[in-house]
């Protein structure tokens, strides 16, 4: 991977510090299947493989368990899909975005770097989608705490934005380092 290594640690801890975000949001909402919870262990995975890709230790494990993990996380959600469980417009922009990302993903750990065009439009994609994450905590409703402590804070659209917004520029990053 090509870049400084402060700035890959900065980014493993930026994209460290928004899966624990996650978890915590996770976990304060209990059980059951909603596309929010779905959406932060996605997130959680996809966090999970970035920082051991900025690490550099995306060795540790064989490639073929990152193309499993990946791979299934595409599969699982062009299922999704196509099987019509989404039932929300927002719903299926996610699972497109997190199809996007594990292919994303797939690419940067076979390491087809043969397709340097594939890599940059994975990389413009995940540009695009910061710059929307930002446009949408500039205009979206003041923050509103409800509740307190860290929780009412997490659970927040413009946090949540904000960290959907990090990740995306984490992986243009990702992309453009890999090309």
């Amino acid at each position: 991977m090509a870049g400084p290594a402060w700035l890959r640690w900065c980014f493993a801890g930026l994209v460290a510090a928004i899966c624990v975000s996650c978890v915590i949001r996770v976990a304060a909402t209990g059980r059951g299947g909603s596309p929010a919870r779905r959406e932060e262990f996605a997130q959680v995975v996809m966090g999970l493989g970035m920082i051991a890709m900025f690490l550099s230790w995306s060795g540790i494990a064989p490639r073929t368990g990152y193309v499993l993990v990946f791979g299934g996380s595409a599969a699982g959600y062009a299922a999704l899909l196509f099987r019509d469980v989404v039932c929300a417009p927002r719903e299926a922009w996610e699972c497109v975005h997190h199809l996007m990302a594990s292919l994303a993903m797939v690419y940067m750990v076979v390491g087809l770097t043969a397709l340097p065009s594939l890599a940059a439009t994975f990389a413009v994609y995940f540009l695009g989608y910061a710059g929307w994450g930002v446009a949408r905590v500039i205009g979206g409703s003041p923050v509103t705490v409800t509740g307190s402590g860290a929780v009412a804070v997490l659970r927040q659209p413009r946090v949540i934005e904000a960290c959907r917004a990090a990740m995306g520029l984490s992986m243009a990053y990702l992309l453009f380092s890999a090309m």
